[in-house]
């Protein structure tokens, strides 16, 4: 499916070619998510020149290239020679024996020659060249960002919100000290809380305007509408407001989409069924296993109670044990 961002290396971009702006990037088998710069850049070649923004990694990219391309500068690209400039080999198909054999009675070879090349592998040329494009497994979004906002924009929303403004004015008033709970970086406030490492995780705080995006980030999308739990997890790790988990919880029950598809462990409720009437005294009995009890003196120490479910007679046999030898036997001999 490709990259939905382009990459570059850092050291290829000049400091005055970042835009000031941040994107969140996944990268492939890795759960954490990591805070790239972005950078304007210009990509030049016998398609003519495109502008687009790159996300600026470190050194390690140069180990296997400069640049990788992602799918929005490609459709870039795609619009500026107004065709698909990937070119297309011809794919070549392996014959099987009946078409060998049948290739060889039109062109009147006999069977003494036919079986002499039987066991030949005939590679022939496709001319369906249109049968060897391949599409695009989904819809390309052009989207990059997580939250359409700045640090700024966030900053001042921070300070403008009346439920956690007084969390910034107490983080703004603090002496800078390692064990306090929130704190100012570089204007903007978060919650320092220490993970199960000890390590101190720095928590963004979100106002009221933008909470509403991280949890639909958090539960839907490529979070694939995970529970409760694994939803307040992934909150837990970048992100934090005050009653946050309790508004977490409330977003993942009423999910229109989870609301719909059930939950596949589930059970399904077992249809109500009228109660057999018993025609005759002792066609039903109902049998069980009491003890282990004190022994008696003929060295029995379980009782198998027998109950009539119509007449409710009871009956109690004495036995040594409960195996089903013993069991059985006591059936056969009692009831």
């Amino acid at each position: 499916m490709g990259a939905t961002i382009d990459l570059v290396c850092a050291k290829y971009i000049n400091p005055s070619s970042f835009s000031g702006e941040n994107v969140w990037v996944k990268q492939p088998l890795s759960p954490e998510l990591v805070c790239l710069p972005l950078a304007v850049v210009e990509i030049s070649g016998n398609f003519g020149t495109v502008q687009t923004k790159a996300a600026v990694c470190g050194n390690h990219l140069n180990q296997h290239g400069r640049y990788l391309l992602g799918n929005k500068t490609a459709e870039l690209i795609k619009g500026n020679l107004g065709y698909n400039f990937l070119p297309v080999e011809i794919l070549n198909a392996v014959q099987t024996r009946s078409q060998v054999k049948a290739a060889r009675e039109e062109r009147g070879i006999d069977s003494g020659d036919a079986k002499k090349g039987e066991d030949e592998v005939i590679i022939v040329s496709s001319d369906a060249e249109d049968e060897v494009l391949i599409h695009a497994l989904q819809k390309f979004v052009p989207e990059l960002a997580l939250l359409r906002v700045t640090r700024e924009n966030l900053i001042n929303a921070q300070k403008n919100s009346e439920e956690i403004k007084s969390l910034y004015e107490q983080a703004a008033s603090q002496v800078q000290v390692t064990n306090q709970v929130y704190s100012l970086e570089k204007e903007l406030l978060v919650k320092n809380r220490e993970d199960k490492l000890g390590n101190v995780v720095k928590l963004i705080v979100v106002p009221e305007g933008l909470r509403d995006p991280i949890k639909s980030l958090c539960h839907e999308g490529t979070s694939a509408h995970l529970g409760i739990t694994k939803s307040k997890d992934n909150l837990n790790r970048y992100f934090y407001w005050p009653n946050c988990y309790r508004d977490m919880e409330q977003f993942v029950k009423t999910c229109d989409q989870c609301q719909r598809a059930g939950k596949p462990n589930d059970k399904k409720k077992a249809p109500l069924k009228l109660v057999p009437v018993i025609q005759e005294v002792f066609t039903k009995l109902n049998i069980d296993a009491c003890g282990p009890l004190p022994i008696t003196s003929k060295g029995n120490r379980y009782l198998i109670t027998v109950i009539c479910m119509s007449s409710k007679f009871p009956e109690a046999i004495p036995v040594s044990d409960i195996s089903s030898v013993s069991v059985h036997r006591c059936a056969v001999k009692h009831l």
